[in-house]
This record gives C-alpha cells, sequence and structure tokens, in this order.
C-alpha cells in the first residue's frame, strides 16, 4: 500500500502540495491526474525519495519513505 498523509511542500513561495492525502492499496492501479503544475511531479518524487515533504507523511507498505523502500521506486523524466 501507499498512503500520502496530510502531505505539504512548498518550492519557492508557491505551496505546491498542501494537505495532500491518499492511500493506494496493493494491487490496484490509479491515475494521477491534473493540470500544468498541480503537483504531480513533486508527489511522485516524494514517492521515490528524490524531494522530501515540509510536513506529512508517506509510506510504503506501512514505512516511511527512506533508504530501505525508495530502492522500490523508479521514474522518468519526460526530458
Amino acid at each position: 500500500m501507499i498512503c500520502f498523509e496530510n502531505v505539504k511542500k512548498t518550492l519557492g513561495d508557491r505551496a505546491v502540495l498542501d494537505d495532500l492525502s491518499f492511500s493506494v492499496e496493493s494491487g490496484d492501479v490509479y491515475g494521477l491526474l491534473g493540470a500544468n503544475g498541480a503537483g504531480k511531479t513533486t508527489a511522485f518524487n516524494i514517492l521515490c525519495g528524490l524531494l522530501e515533504a515540509d510536513a506529512g507523511s508517506v509510506l510504503f507498505e506501512g514505512e516511511e519513505i527512506g533508504e530501505r523502500t525508495k530502492d522500490r521506486f523508479g521514474i522518468v523524466p519526460q526530458e
């Protein structure tokens, strides 16, 4: 399971993620949709351990994202 709990992230003076909460059960498939600048890439970068949330927590199988979990995720940038 992936679980975002009250995640906040500010980049510069802009709140990119403001109290983001959701969970995805193992085996489920979801899409993360939103306009440009909505925070989709930021959320995935936090999940992959490339960025740190300013507040809140991100859990993978009940464990905080960290050294033991971030090697389970990958991201392919557009450019």
